[in-house]
C-alpha cells in the first residue's frame, strides 16, 4: 500500500504543483541600492593543476538583515566539454510561502560580447528532493536552460532572495564560506545588520576576521579572499569533520536562547491538551505508569507514519499534536510532541529534544541556532530515571526503559529551562553474533552449510525492519547472493527461519544452504583439497586503504558489536594449529580464536568499534591492525589425498618408528643415569632415616602419577602417528615439526624415566631427589613449552586447559620445592651405589 500511495501521490500532487509554479511570477529588475557591486576577471584561468570542467570567476554573497534580503552573484568559465554539460543550465530555488524570486542578470561573455540570456517566461517546478523520504517542504526551482553555450564562455547570473522564514522571530543565522571544493578566483562576502542588533561570531578552520564598517542604524561585516584554492576533500570522512572554512554568525548568544525561542514552537494549546487527555484515558488502558508508557511509544511509532509537510512555519514549528493523531502521519517533530503530549496526560513529565544525526555530539561545539538540528526526539522522566526514545523508529523492541536509543551524542531538550545540552552517552544494547556451523559428509563431498544470527537491542530494530518491509523471499534471496560470490552452487536447504522476541528485543534468523562442490583441488597442487570458510559479514563491515597519508579523521561503522563464529565439523581427526589473537585501541577492539577438539574445528571473530572515527595520525595503525585482521578472516582447510584413508591419529611407519627410537633412548637413558649417576649425599649414610612422614605422601603421589601417566600414554590418540608433525616438515616448518615431533612421544619417553624414579626412591638412592625432581620438571615442561611458543597464538594455553596447566605446574612445584630443601629428603636419600 505504500508504494501505491506514494505513486499516487507522485501522479497526482506533483504535476498540480508544477503547474501551480509555473503560474507564479518571477521579478526581473536590477538588485537593490544596498548591493555593493562586484567585478570579476573574465581572462582569469585556474593555477596549474586545479582546472577541472569549470573555474570560479566570482562568488559572490551579500545579505541585508533588515530588508530580509539575500543578494548573490555568481561567474564562471566553463573550460571543457564536460563543464559545458554540468554547467549550462541556471536553476534558482526558493520558498514561495515567504520568499520572493527576484533575477537581477543573466548572461553569456564571449570574446569580449555580452550575450543576454534573460528570457521571456521562466519554468518554475516543484522538485521536492527529499521525497524518497517522506519530506515535502514546498521549494520551488526556477530553472533556465541557456543557449547556444560554448567551450571558454563565461556564465554570469545574480538574483535576490526577499523574505525571512516567520517562524525565526527575530533571529538571524548567516553562513559566510571562504573556499570551496571548487578553486575560485574571488570570493566577497557582505552582511549588513542592524547597529543595535547583537550578534556573535564562530569561526571554523579560519582566523579571517572580517572588516567592520559602521554607517548610520547599520553595522557591515565584509570578508573577501582572491585566488582561493579548492579544498580536496578525503574518503569516510565523519559526518561531522569539515575541511572548509567558514564564519558562522547568529543572533542567539547561547544554547538556552536557543530554547528559549523554540519553546512557543513546541506549546500545545489547552483545548488540544484536553482532547488529547480524554482520547488518551479512551484507548491506553494500561494501569501502571510504565505499561502505559510503552502502549503509547509503540502507537506513535508504529501507527502514526512518517511523513511531513515542512512548508514555511512548519519547517521548525511541529503541526498540532491533535492534528497529528486524526491524520496519523507528521515528521519527526510531530511525533515527538505527540508522544510527549499523550505522556504528558498521564502525569508522565516528558520533553521533545533536538539533535543532530550527522554532528552528534560535536553539535555542542557550532554556533548556536536553530539550524543547528536537523532531528527531533523526546525525553522522558520517570521514577528518577531518564529515557530516550526516537518516535520515528518503526516497529522498535523492548520493553519502557529498555528500548534502544541511537548514538546522538547530545540533545538540547526543549523544557523552557535547559541552558545547554544533554550527554547521551549511556551504553546502548547492539550487538551480532553470528554462528556459522558446516558440516562435511566427507572428504571431496558436498556441505550443509546453517547460519543462525542473534540480533540484540539496536541491530535487532533493524534486523526487525527488514522483514516487516520486504518478503521472505526478497530476503532469501538476497543472503543467497551474498554467499554465492564464496560458494557460486550453493542452495536454499530448507526454508530461512525467523523469530522475532520483542519485548527481549532480540531477533533470530536462520538460514539452511547445502553446498555440492564445497572441495576444490589447490591450484598449484591438485592432490591437495582446500575449502575456504570466512568471516563475510565483519569483511563487509569493516573498509581499509592501504593508502595511509591522511590529514582528516577515518570515519568507522559505529556502533558495530559483532561475534562471528564459524564450526566446521569434519569427518576424521585433523590437523588444526591452535591461534588465538588480540587487539584493542581506544577506536576498535578485535579478538581471534581457532581452536580444535574431538573433530571440530571452531574459529571465533569479535570485532567492536569503540569511537565514530579514527584520527589522522593513528590511521597507519589502523591499516597494519586491519591487515592482520582481514587476514584471519578466511581460512582454508587442506587435504592431502596421498594420505588418503589415514586420519591424523592413523598409525604410520614414520610415527612408530620415531616412537621406538624416542622411547630406547629414555630407556638406554634411564638405564645409563640408574647404574652411573652417584651424586654424594649430603649426610652420611649412618644418618640415614626410613621412609616416613611426608615422604609417605611423596611415595604416594610419585606411583599415582606414574599410573596416570601410563594411562595418559596408552590414550594418546597420535602416539603411532606420524601426520601430526609429517605435513609441517614437508612444508619446511621445522620448528612446528619437532613441536608436534615431542609432543607426540612426550609420555612415553618419561614413563622410563617414572619407572627408574620409583626404583630409586625404594633404595634410599641419594640420586633420588635430583631424579625425581627433573621427572617432575619433564612433566610440566611440555604444557609450558607449548603455551610459551604458542602464546602469541593461542592465549588459552597452547591445546592445554588452563585447569591442566595450572595443576601440573602445581604439582612440579610442590614436589620439586620439598625434594630440593628438605632436611627430611637429604636425611632419607643417602645411600650410594658404590656402597651398594
Amino acid at each position: 500500500m505504500k508504494t501505491s500511495f506514494f505513486g499516487l501521490f507522485c501522479l497526482i500532487f506533483i504535476p498540480v504543483a508544477s503547474s501551480l509554479a509555473q503560474s507564479s511570477n518571477v521579478m526581473v529588475r536590477p538588485p537593490s541600492s544596498w548591493v555593493e557591486p562586484q567585478s570579476f576577471d573574465a581572462a582569469a584561468v585556474p593555477p596549474e593543476g586545479q582546472g577541472a570542467g569549470y573555474y570560479y570567476l566570482l562568488v559572490d554573497q551579500q545579505d541585508h538583515a533588515h530588508l530580509e534580503e539575500g543578494y548573490r552573484h555568481y561567474a564562471y568559465k566553463i573550460l571543457t566539454s564536460q563543464g559545458l554539460q554540468d554547467m549550462s543550465d541556471v536553476s534558482f530555488s526558493f520558498d514561495p510561502t515567504y520568499e520572493q524570486l527576484t533575477i537581477h542578470t543573466l548572461r553569456i561573455h564571449r570574446n569580449g560580447q555580452v550575450l543576454e540570456q534573460m528570457p521571456n517566461t521562466f519554468r518554475t517546478i516543484q522538485r521536492e528532493q527529499s521525497m524518497d523520504r517522506f519530506i515535502y517542504d514546498g521549494t520551488l526551482t526556477t530553472v533556465v536552460n541557456l543557449n547556444d553555450v560554448r567551450v571558454g564562455d563565461v556564465i554570469e547570473y545574480a538574483y535576490t532572495r526577499k523574505g525571512d522564514n516567520p517562524v525565526n522571530h527575530g533571529h538571524g543565522v548567516w553562513y559566510v564560506s571562504l573556499t570551496y571544493s571548487d578553486p575560485t578566483e574571488s570570493i566577497f562576502q557582505r552582511i549588513v545588520i542592524p547597529e543595535k542588533l547583537p550578534v556573535f561570531l564562530h569561526y571554523a578552520n579560519t582566523d579571517q576576521k572580517p572588516t567592520i564598517t559602521t554607517q548610520p542604524d547599520q553595522r557591515t561585516y565584509t570578508w573577501s579572499a582572491a585566488k582561493v584554492p579548492g579544498v580536496v576533500t578525503e574518503d569516510r570522512t565523519p559526518t561531522w569533520y569539515t575541511a572548509f572554512s567558514s564564519v558562522t554568525m547568529t543572533t542567539f548568544a547561547n544554547w538556552g536562547e536557543v530554547v528559549d525561542w523554540a519553546k512557543p514552537l513546541y506549546t500545545v494549546k489547552d483545548a488540544d491538551r484536553k482532547k488529547l487527555a480524554a482520547i488518551a484515558s479512551a484507548q491506553f488502558r494500561a494501569t501502571t505508569p510504565e505499561a502505559y508508557a510503552e502502549e503509547v511509544i509503540r502507537f506513535v511509532q508504529d501507527e502514526v507514519r512518517y511523513l511531513g509537510f515542512e512548508t514555511g512555519l512548519n519547517s521548525h514549528m511541529p503541526h498540532s499534536p491533535l492534528e497529528v493523531y486524526n491524520q496519523r502521519f507528521g515528521d519527526c517533530k510531530d511525533k515527538a510532541l505527540l508522544l510527549t503530549t499523550l505522556l504528558n496526560a498521564r502525569g508522565i513529565e516528558a520533553y521533545p529534544m533536538l539533535v543532530h544525526t550527522s554532528e552528534l555530539g560535536q553539535v555542542s561545539a557550532s554556533a548556536p541556532s536553530m539550524y543547528a538540528f536537523d532531528h527531533c526526539v523526546a525525553q522522558i522522566k520517570l521514577k528518577d530515571s531518564t529515557f530516550y526514545i526516537d518516535a520515528t523508529i518503526r516497529g522498535q523492541g523492548g520493553t519502557f526503559g529498555q528500548h534502544y536509543f541511537p548514538k546522538y551524542g547530545k540533545g538540547l531538550v526543549i523544557d523552557g529551562q535547559s541552558r545547554d545540552f544533554v550527554p547521551l552517552d549511556k551504553p546502548q544494547p547492539y550487538a551480532i553474533a553470528e554462528t556459522q556451523t558446516i558440516d562435511l559428509d566427507s572428504i571431496g563431498g558436498s556441505a550443509n552449510f546453517t547460519i543462525r544470527t542473534v540480533y540484540t537491542g539496536g541491530e535487532a530494530d533493524d534486523a526487525r525492519s527488514q522483514f516487516y518491509s520486504s518478503s521472505r523471499d526478497e530476503i532469501q534471496k538476497r543472503y543467497l547472493k551474498f554467499y554465492g560470490d564464496t560458494y557460486p552452487d550453493i542452495e536454499v536447504r530448507q526454508a530461512l527461519g525467523f523469530t522475532d522476541q520483542r519485548d527481549s528485543n532480540i531477533v533470530v534468523i536462520e538460514e539452511y544452504y547445502k553446498i555440492p562442490k564445497f572441495w576444490k583441488p589447490d591450484e598449484n597442487n591438485p592432490t591437495v583439497l582446500q575449502c575456504d570458510v570466512s568471516a563475510q559479514s565483519i569483511d563487509s563491515r569493516i573498509s581499509v586503504s592501504k593508502f595511509a597519508q591522511r590529514t582528516s579523521p577515518y570515519r568507522l561503522t559505529y556502533p558495530l558489536n559483532y561475534t562471528h563464529t564459524i564450526v566446521i565439523n569434519v569427518p576424521e581427526d585433523w590437523s588444526i594449529e591452535h591461534k588465538g589473537e588480540r587487539i584493542d585501541r581506544d577506536q576498535y577492539a578485535y579478538q581471534y580464536s581457532r581452536r580444535y577438539a574431538d573433530r571440530k574445528v571452531v574459529i571465533t571473530t569479535h570485532y567492536e568499534t569503540k569511537a565514530a572515527s579514527v584520527p589522522a595520525d593513528q590511521y597507519q595503525q589502523y591499516i597494519d591492525d586491519h591487515k592482520e585482521i582481514r587476514d584471519n578472516l578466511w581460512y582454508s582447510l587442506t587435504y592431502d589425498t596421498n594420505y588418503t584413508g589415514q586420519s591424523v591419529s592413523s598409525p604410520t611407519a614414520a610415527g612408530v618408528a620415531w616412537l621406538a627410537m624416542a622411547v630406547a633412548i629414555s630407556l638406554l637413558l634411564s638405564v645409563w643415569i640408574y647404574r652411573r649417576y652417584d651424586p654424594v649425599p649430603a649426610y652420611s649414610s649412618a644418618w640415614t632415616r626410613p621412609i616416613d612422614g611426608n615422604l609417605v605422601y611423596a611415595r604416594y603421589a610419585l606411583f599415582v602419577t606414574c599410573i596416570l601417566l601410563v594411562v595418559q600414554v596408552f590414550t594418546h590418540p597420535y602416539l603411532f602417528s606420524g601426520l601430526l608433525w609429517l605435513p609441517a616438515l614437508e612444508d619446511g616448518q621445522y620448528g612446528e615439526a619437532a613441536l608436534y615431533a615431542l609432543y607426540q612421544v612426550y609420555g612415553a619417553i618419561l614413563i622410563p624415566v617414572a619407572g627408574m624414579s620409583m626404583i630409586l626412591f625404594q633404595r634410599n638412592r641419594s640420586s633420588t631427589p635430583r631424579v625425581t625432581s627433573v621427572f617432575y620438571a619433564a612433566l610440566a615442561g611440555m604444557p609450558l613449552l607449548t603455551a610459551v611458543i604458542s602464546f602469541d597464538q593461542d592465549p588459552n594455553g597452547g591445546g592445554w586447559s588452563p585447569g591442566s596447566l595450572i595443576f601440573m605446574l602445581l604439582l612440579a612445584g610442590i614436589w620439586i620445592g620439598y625434594f630440593r630443601q628438605s632436611t627430611q629428603v637429604k636425611r632419607t636419600f643417602v645411600n650410594c651405589l658404590r656402597e651398594e
